[in-house]
């Protein structure tokens, strides 16, 4: 299981993308990933979990307030989990946006290419996941 404790700045945005990354290439989450699943056939799933990851880490940067983003990969469930927690606890939204929007399509992206997804409020904030591959 990876861990990561990142201070809430843009730049720990592709600093998880590439960190969670490199865990699922060199763990077991790289034979975990292609266990079948839903999301995006013909994709591969690795980048699926960083652009996904890229996404919750984003929305934790700039909705998450506190100082603190904190990542989580675990591929004993038979595909790659990835959480993400931050300190505000307003659950996220699937947005439906203009074509001509420049943001706003993060939780869309997770809702259409994770297998499964959700969030779960914690003491402080909240926890938002997704899952691909295994038995989401």
């Amino acid at each position: 299981m990876l861990q990561l404790e990142l201070p809430t700045e843009t730049r720990s945005v592709s600093l998880a993308r590439h960190r969670v990354h490199e865990y699922c290439v060199g763990d077991d989450c790289a034979a975990a990933s292609t266990r079948g699943g839903t999301a995006a056939p013909g994709v591969d799933l690795l980048q699926v979990v960083a652009l996904l990851t890229t996404e919750l880490v984003a929305n934790a940067v700039r909705h998450g307030g506190g100082d603190r983003v904190r990542v989580t990969v675990d591929c004993s469930v038979g595909g790659v989990r990835v959480t993400c927690s931050d300190d505000n606890p307003t659950e996220p939204v699937v947005r439906h946006v203009d074509a001509d929007a420049t943001s706003g399509r993060g939780m869309a992206l997770v809702d259409v290419l994770a297998d499964s997804w959700g969030s779960v409020r914690a003491v402080t904030g909240k926890q938002v996941w997704f899952q691909v591959g295994g038995d989401a």
